[in-house]
């Protein structure tokens, strides 16, 4: 009788996790068409190429990327690119593309943890691109 509650308390236990693990990823939509890359890096080579109003899922952050899971398949996207709330609010571009929505992204420095600064390492790589970008 022990043995046999303790089972059904683990086994609630797990499915009470796992369901919190679902629950806790988010919905998003694209703001506007993206490369779906491998990697969290821009020359990481490219899972898909996604459209403005694609709906995804949110599974882990890192740095100013997010994985998402789509339709098409699951890579990392410029968190900058992506909408947060519900999967269905920009599923439907086309018919507002005479509206286009003026918006403000407010990612900055709240998608960096701690341990992401910790572990932060110089990429002149990165900074040669970035500099690319001013020509």
């Amino acid at each position: 009788m022990r043995r046999t509650l303790a089972l059904s308390i683990r086994a609630a236990a797990c499915a009470w996790l796992l369901g919190c693990g679902l629950a806790a990823a988010q919905q998003v939509t694209l703001s506007k068409d993206s490369t779906l890359h491998t990697e969290p890096n821009a020359a990481a080579a490219p899972v898909a190429q996604l459209k403005e109003g694609t709906a995804g899922e949110v599974i882990a952050r890192k740095g100013a990327w997010v994985q998402l899971k789509s339709a098409a398949g699951t890579g990392w996207v410029y968190a900058f690119n992506v909408n947060y709330g519900s999967a269905g609010a920009g599923a439907a571009p086309a018919a507002a593309s005479s509206q286009r929505r003026q918006t403000t992204s407010t990612i900055g420095i709240r998608g960096l943890e701690k341990e992401d600064l910790k572990n932060a390492t110089f990429d002149g790589k990165q900074l040669d691109a970035l500099d690319s970008f001013a020509k």
